[in-house]
């Protein structure tokens, strides 16, 4: 297809040029005239649609403002569209860089241009946390002619409302754009604009002093705070401190805030904990801004409480708490006599606690001359106590003295622990005679102990005398039945006898 560029002459205005092959009935003119109604001459007209060919005309204005292109591919669409207008005039440029104009498909489109004051020029704001009393300042769009004007500033999307520069604003956190414009009797310039943020930046982690076990059941917790980058002004800060026996914090034991300062030390005193139980517990610096995100992330730790409780061991020599073995996520207490004899056997007590889920346990311990059974734990279930008691025996040929005895744990056939414990093997005790008791034992007598013998002597002297008198008492009734059956009747037969 040729395509043939025509220039054409219209009544009253200049020549205009376009893209070849264009040749529709549309005509687009119309005036540019300043605010004050002076006419625009020699001003540089350049028109572009949505169309998506013949899209692009531009002419030169007339000494009367006047101007006209034709040609443009509207009509032949047969749709609405927008039409751009963008208008230089020389020795002004920049004052006027266009406008969007809506058409419907006709032969003739009409557009009268008045020319709109330059854009104003913004003083940039930076980025702040300080979002008191901010400083808005510009300098207003110029207007080519006479016309008066005022300026309209806006925080969008707020709408404009006219104002003078400076503006002082206080806002909250947040992203801000605002946007100035001029304005003469006719029109607005287009708006000028800037974004920036009032912002608030979150104190760092605290750190945590680490403890594995508490041996009661109190505890002290300590750590330094966070610390704060922002200033101008500079936020105070508060520690927040959770305690739970739940690793998720949905109830807490202690639930507390402290005020800090950078990178304070801090710590606090907590009691009244359950005995062989994990606690969780976890802290994070806060500032007083009351942003979304005033607050540092959380760190977090446990401990496991082991306190040793009278009447808690089998009867034997004194028991001691020994801590296993101390692994990410396991924790294991063992309960063990300090003596043993050779010949017996004795108990060690497992108190074993994970956080993870585990299919299969097992404790075994071994030592010179000390044999234990092995005990197996299946399907542990997370944040659970488990209590396991392997049985041992010690030797009767087993050397006396201290010995290790070797500890171990299997998590899934895998050793998470291992550790020697110390214990004492000594000879069987023979009973010795208790002075005092009562019992005059082996050993015993009058001499080294009167309070037992002593009551024996006494006892034996108070039973001698009773047979004694019961013995002469039982004498003289003998003699007496004696004299009257015997002595009396002798005496009588004599007597008849004479």
């Amino acid at each position: 297809m040729l395509c043939i560029s025509i220039i054409a002459t219209l009544p009253f205005a200049l020549a205009s040029t376009g893209p070849p092959g264009c040749m529709n009935p549309t005509v687009v003119d119309g005036y540019i005239l300043f605010a004050n109604g002076t006419p625009v001459a020699s001003a540089n007209v350049t028109i572009s649609t949505s169309a998506s060919d013949c899209n692009l005309w531009s002419t030169i204005s007339e000494p009367s403002g006047y101007y006209a292109i034709p040609g443009l591919n509207i009509l032949n669409k047969q749709v609405n569209g927008l039409a751009k207008i963008y208008v230089t005039i020389p020795g002004k440029e920049g004052l006027y860089d266009g406008v969007n104009v809506s058409y419907s498909p006709s032969s003739t489109l009409r557009l009268n241009i008045t020319i709109r004051p330059s854009s104003p020029r913004l003083a940039n704001i930076s980025d702040r946390h300080n979002g008191t009393n901010i400083v808005f300042a510009w300098q207003s769009g110029i207007e080519p002619s006479t016309d008066s004007t005022y300026d309209e500033f806006a925080l969008l999307p707020n709408s404009f409302e006219r104002k003078t520069s400076p503006q002082i604003l206080n806002l909250p956190f947040g992203t801000y754009t605002w946007a100035v414009r001029t304005c003469n009797s006719k029109v607005c310039s287009a708006q000028s604009t800037n974004t920036f943020s009032v912002y608030n930046n979150p104190p760092s982690q605290p750190i945590l002093n680490e403890i594995s076990y508490s041996n009661d059941t109190s505890a002290t917790l300590s750590w330094k705070s966070g610390i704060d980058t922002d200033t101008l002004p500079k936020d105070s800060l508060i520690d927040e401190i959770q305690v739970s026996y739940d690793p998720s914090f949905s109830s807490t034991l202690y639930s507390l805030h402290i005020p800090t300062t950078d990178g304070a030390s801090q710590s606090i005193n907590i009691s009244n904990l359950s005995n062989l139980r994990l606690v969780y517990w976890r802290v994070r610096t806060c500032d007083n801004t009351f942003a979304q995100n005033n607050c540092s992330a959380f760190s977090q730790s446990s401990f496991f409480v082991a306190k040793a409780v009278a009447g808690v061991c089998p009867p034997c020599p004194p028991c001691e708490y020994h801590v296993a073995t101390k692994k990410p996520s396991y924790f294991v207490f063992s309960k063990i006599p300090d003596k043993v004899f050779r010949g017996s056997s004795f108990e060690i007590v497992l108190s074993f606690n994970s956080s993870q889920n585990i299919a299969k346990l097992l404790f075994k311990a071994a030592g010179s001359g000390i044999a234990c059974e092995e005990k197996y734990l299946y399907n542990y279930s997370a944040n659970t106590k488990e209590e396991v008691t392997l049985t041992c025996v010690v030797d009767e040929s087993a050397q006396l003295g201290q010995t290790k005895l070797l500890l171990q744990i299997f998590v899934d056939s895998t050793l998470i622990a291992e550790e020697p414990l110390g214990i004492n093997i000594v000879e069987m005790e023979k009973e010795k005679a208790v002075c005092g008791n009562g019992i005059c034992e082996a050993g015993e007598n009058s001499m080294n102990c009167p309070a037992d013998c002593q009551i024996y002597t006494l006892q034996f002297q108070k039973v001698n005398l009773f047979w004694l008198i019961c013995l002469i008492f039982a004498l003289l009734l003998t003699i007496y039945f004696v004299w009257e059956n015997y002595f009396k009747k002798e005496k009588l037969e004599i007597k008849f006898k004479i």
